[in-house]
């Protein structure tokens, strides 16, 4: 049988099961036979023609826009204090990103947008050097929810010092 699943497995390990799905719905729907789609704990489904199979696979192993991104681990670590600013704390964001800094950073809007960058450090290791970053932040500051921090106007220092010791020593 000529399913999604068999298609992704000859696809390999980085693409994307919902990317594939609307694309092939969008693009190539009279080369299905079946399809449902996803649903919460429920994945996409699709029944190729044997035709159909062929064409879809030839074109997804050239379209490496569906594909996820396979990165590696370099990148950035940055810290940001948001842009509000609540009686007697700062909220402080730790993040990682592969992507440039500016194009990451434009995506927080509102109150959680960037009103000033504190650091950014290139890493080889960004997953582990953002977990020792945020684990050392848990041990002395509020943490308000996974890489957000309460960080009170008078330890803001304290907070800076111990982003660039912490990260300096990965």
């Amino acid at each position: 049988m000529l399913t999604l699943s068999k298609l992704l497995n000859e696809l390999g390990r980085y693409s994307n099961r919902s990317r594939v799905y609307n694309y092939v719905m969008c693009h190539h729907p009279n080369q299905v036979v079946s399809h449902q789609p996803g649903r919460p704990h429920r994945k996409c489904q699709l029944t190729f023609k044997p035709a159909g199979y062929e064409i879809v696979l030839r074109e997804l192993q050239h379209n490496s826009h569906i594909k996820r991104r396979a990165h590696s681990d370099s990148g950035k670590i940055y810290c940001f204090l948001a842009a509000v600013d609540a009686a007697g704390f700062h909220w402080l964001k730790v993040g990682k990103t592969y992507k440039p800094l500016r194009e990451r950073l434009v995506l927080y809007k509102g109150p959680a947008s960037v009103r000033r960058l504190l650091f950014q450090f290139d890493t080889d290791s960004m997953r582990a050097d953002e977990t020792k970053v945020v684990n050392a932040f848990a041990k002395r500051f509020e943490r308000v929810n996974r890489e957000w921090f309460k960080i009170p106007h008078e330890r803001l220092a304290e907070a800076k010092r111990l982003f660039s010791d912490v990260f300096l020593s990965c």
